[in-house]
């Protein structure tokens, strides 16, 4: 199974040093690399990155707009640390959205899209146990948002998902 970025950040294809920067340190982000509330260290991201602080900063413009970072003025940037109301909030959202793609998901899936779905859970249980387990654990967002999303109809990828 390849390694899908936890979210997308435009075509791959076609997408800027900023936008790979970014998806980067939306990733660092969500698996704890760097905690919530941490300062954002331009010297060092760009160090740990090999870019040049332009790219850089251009990320961070974008994760304030994805609301990931907030920046204020002498103090410089930090990741945004949630409280356990907002958090709640979030989820919220977030279980109506994927129970909605579900629910299209299940309406419009053609035969090949279900047999290509019970391959990739037969994978994932084969390889880390019972499959809601593996769900759980490492393959939801990837299946949510790269399969049930998609074969909604939607094209869209818009939840941000929380866990690693």
């Amino acid at each position: 199974m390849t390694s899908q970025p936890l979210y997308a950040i435009g075509n791959t294809e076609t997408s800027t040093l900023a936008d790979r920067v970014c998806q980067q340190i939306i990733t660092a982000i969500v698996k704890g690399e760097i905690k919530a509330g941490e300062k954002i260290s331009e010297p060092e991201l760009a160090r740990t990155y090999g870019i040049s602080r332009g790219p850089l900063r251009e990320a961070i413009r974008r994760l304030e707009g994805l609301r990931l970072v907030e920046s204020r003025p002498n103090v410089g940037a930090r990741v945004v640390q949630l409280s356990v109301k907002e958090l709640l909030e979030i989820y919220r959202v977030r279980e109506a959205l994927e129970g909605m793609a579900c629910r299209l998901a299940a309406i419009n899936m053609s035969d090949d899209e279900i047999k290509a779905l019970r391959t990739l859970l037969d994978q994932l249980e084969a390889t880390q146990g019972p499959a809601i387990e593996a769900l759980a654990i490492a393959g939801c967002d990837s299946i949510s948002r790269g399969g049930i999303v998609h074969v909604a109809g939607t094209g869209h990828s818009a939840i941000i998902p929380l866990e690693a």
